[in-house]
């Protein structure tokens, strides 16, 4: 089996509140595939991965091709298969990146823009996607915003990075 995943998307998202309540319900519109350079990217990994296994020293491993199918076979055919089938491996991020510009969300303390005391320690921080499994990015977060608070010289800190208690 094979697959293949956009690592980097064009299309983009957003977030938004519905109402002042901070429980009310967000409303979260993913946008899959709404930028076409996505799709595309999808095609030709179905057309790069057709390439790879039509290759003779996978012939004694391979069945029938299941998904998209034999007769799917056009750039345009294996497009609508992607829209009807592509599933997302839930690596959200961004929502609230971080960056120096007056456009981002928190600054590189982590600390939201005009809202005193808060600060945002999670992927949503990210100002791009990371093309991995976002949890260690996200430990990274958490580690850096535990030395922020704590202070560098903090003995908590000292005893983190480097094993030793002082």
């Amino acid at each position: 089996m094979a697959n293949a995943s956009v690592m980097r998307p064009a299309s983009r998202g957003r977030l938004k509140l519905t109402e002042r309540d901070h429980r009310s319900p967000l409303d979260i519109r993913v946008n899959y595939l709404s930028d076409s350079r996505d799709l595309e990217q999808l095609v030709d990994a179905v057309e790069i991965l057709r390439k790879v296994f039509s290759q003779r020293e996978f012939a004694r491993y391979l069945g029938p091709e299941i998904s998209p199918g034999p007769d799917c076979r056009s750039r345009k055919e294996i497009a609508s298969w992607a829209r009807q089938t592509a599933s997302t491996v839930h690596h959200l991020c961004g929502s609230c990146r971080m960056g120096s510009d007056p456009d981002s969300v928190v600054d590189e303390e982590l600390n939201v823009r005009g809202v005193d005391g808060l600060r945002i320690a999670d992927a949503s921080v990210f100002p791009s996607i990371p093309s991995t499994n976002t949890a260690a990015p996200t430990i990274m977060i958490a580690e850096k915003a535990a030395d922020i608070i704590l202070g560098r010289n903090h003995p908590a800190v000292q005893k983190w990075t480097t094993g030793r208690t002082f």
